[in-house]
């Protein structure tokens, strides 16, 4: 191990192994999957003197390991989770707080819906109702100055007495007119008594059924 120890002492496991080395009272696992470098931790003359190593070498536990070298693969090594870069991080941070803000927002919400008392629900039912008075009057106005009264100022007041006295002029003479009206009377005064007559003869035919 002499020419070996003018170089750095980087030891491993043989494949399948795994080998307690202990150099100047501390005991090392090492297996085949990571290589240890026992020159960053012990002096030349340390490594020569100790007999775990020099035993373990010679019966083919442990062999040197060129820097280089290609390791194993341990398939039972733990997944290392790749770590977030700062930018990812911040974001998701950021993501979670206004989450968490949204969330004690709307909480407040309906604890203060749930907190009205009818006293508060009877006041704000009461400033709905006179604002739609003040929006209802507004309207008003706005109408009576989009459409005015059209009607000509005498005729909102009542009529005179020369109105009410005024002789009404007609289309007819007025024994047209009279002969109308009695024909008209006679007609209705005709529809009646014919009414009157079929309900008698149904009464009539009705008693005679029965009997």
């Amino acid at each position: 191990m002499s020419e070996q120890v003018k170089k750095d002492v980087i030891v491993i496991a043989r494949e399948g192994y795994s080998v307690l080395l202990e150099v100047d009272g501390q005991i090392f696992d090492i297996d085949c999957y990571e290589s240890v470098n026992l020159s960053n931790m012990f002096s030349v003359d340390v490594l020569e003197r100790c007999s775990s190593l020099s035993t373990h070498l010679k019966d083919g536990n442990l062999i040197f390991f060129e820097e280089g070298g290609k390791l194993p693969q341990n398939a039972a090594a733990p997944v290392k989770i790749k770590t977030l870069r700062e930018e990812a991080t911040e974001h998701i941070t950021a993501q979670y707080k206004q989450a968490e803000k949204d969330s004690s927002r709307t909480n407040m919400e309906l604890e203060t819906r749930a907190d009205i008392t009818d006293a508060t629900r009877a006041y704000i039912q009461k400033q709905i109702q006179d604002n739609k008075k003040q929006i209802l009057q507004k309207d008003k106005k706005l109408l009576s100055k989009v459409n005015p009264d059209t009607q000509p100022k005498e005729r909102r007041d009542a009529m005179t007495p020369e109105e009410l006295t005024m002789k009404v002029s007609m289309d007819v003479s007025p024994d047209t007119f009279t002969q109308k009206q009695t024909e008209s009377t006679e007609k209705l005064e005709a529809s009646i008594n014919a009414d009157e007559d079929r309900a008698e003869e149904e009464i009539a035919k009705q008693n005679s059924e029965q009997e």
